[in-house]
């Protein structure tokens, strides 16, 4: 197990830990009757002890609510119940409003932001199967990004067998395996090997032979504006698309647009 950083003081070392939560915005995953996302929240990580927390509450507010006894709760289908309430326990701790309270930006512990939900009763009568879902999906990808498992993330050479993989399989079931922070990841670089390739076809547009500017067309669209400069007016793709967020040149894959895109990887 390796040990605490030997650069940092102890006191820095324990202002660290002490900081203020990391945290992501995201659109919050229902849409108004133009097809925008109704508002934005914030999804922080968590502690081990409010993971706990959940855990407990859930496992108490259920026995409570049924009238359980405890060889009730080793059921199958009470299981899969305990496990969807411990995921709205977490989320309501998790999901707080963009803007912070007032006064706390500048206070010694940092911003801090008050709850985006009441407590996890809200949740369940508030929200969609499908929203709690999406909601619980962003946060598993933002508890990963902060998390300190650089060995996890996947070399090119795995990557580079996944394609393989995928391509031998000609289905999507190999990814029912990947959970979904490395679906994030598994597209995001894959995104970014297709936006590499693009601006490297798009630079050599006008002289590639006609059949295969043809064959380029018919099967990924025009691809020739990769590589240019974007317009200020230009789409990023996250608005005007149906499908959501597309790659441009020079534009990055951020946490959200990898969330929406492993999102469509998943077989439903």
């Amino acid at each position: 197990m390796p040990g605490p950083p030997a650069d940092v003081s102890a006191k820095d070392l324990f202002l660290n830990l002490s900081a203020p939560k990391p945290s992501e915005e995201f659109d919050f995953p229902r849409k108004n009757h133009a097809g925008k996302p109704v508002a934005r929240i914030r999804v922080q990580v968590l502690s081990m002890r409010e993971h706990e927390q959940a855990r407990v509450d859930a496992h108490r507010k259920l026995k409570a609510k049924y009238l359980l006894k405890e060889e009730d709760m080793n059921g199958i289908t009470m299981r899969e119940v305990h496990g969807d309430a411990v995921a709205r326990e977490v989320l309501a701790c998790a999901c707080r409003q963009v803007a912070a309270i007032d006064g706390t930006e500048e206070s010694e512990r940092g911003a801090q932001y008050p709850r985006a939900f009441r407590d996890a009763e809200q949740i369940n009568d508030e929200l969609t199967s499908n929203e709690i879902l999406t909601l619980f999906h962003a946060y598993l990808l933002v508890q990963e990004k902060y998390a300190p498992f650089e060995t996890q993330s996947e070399t090119e050479e795995e990557v580079n067998q996944w394609i393989r993989r995928l391509e031998e399989g000609g289905a999507e079931l190999p990814l029912l395996s990947l959970s979904l922070p490395q679906l994030a990841r598994l597209t995001s670089s894959l995104g970014a090997r297709i936006s590499l390739l693009y601006r490297a076809l798009a630079t050599q547009w006008e002289s590639l032979p006609d059949t295969l500017r043809s064959t380029l067309l018919d099967s990924f669209g025009d691809i020739s504006f990769f590589g240019k400069p974007v317009g200020d007016d230009a789409s990023t793709g996250s608005e005007n698309s149906p499908d959501g967020p597309v790659l441009q040149a020079g534009h990055d894959l951020s946490i959200e647009d990898a969330h929406d895109l492993a999102r469509k990887l998943i077989p439903r």
